[in-house]
């Protein structure tokens, strides 16, 4: 995954494919810091998840239906990106979210 190559700082602490899965896996594990969803999942919306679970973290949100992105930008996204997904979107998405902690600590 191209977040990992140009960052090694991150890492992956956790991969699900479903709405179910995503809000066992948040309510398990708070270590976060950075989350990458794909809009449609298995089983319904990851939208979904944000509404079970709270979040304070950054959300990158990736789908190739564009009608979901205002809706994305209520749930913290840091960046909507269209699929297929770009290995130079997700840079800058990570870009940003560095910029932006950088400013934080100033």
């Amino acid at each position: 995954m191209c977040i990992r190559d140009r960052n090694p700082e991150y890492k992956i602490v956790g991969h699900t494919t479903s709405v179910v899965d995503s809000i066992e896996y948040f309510k398990e594990n708070t270590d976060v810091n950075l989350i990458l969803a794909d809009v449609r999942l298995s089983d319904g919306l990851s939208f979904e998840v944000f509404k079970e679970v709270n979040v304070s973290v950054p959300v990158i949100f990736t789908t190739a239906y564009d009608e979901y992105a205002i809706q994305a930008f209520k749930y913290l996204s840091l960046i909507h990106i269209s699929e297929p997904t770009r290995q130079a979107e997700i840079s800058y998405a990570v870009f940003c979210l560095k910029k932006k902690n950088r400013n934080k600590e100033k």
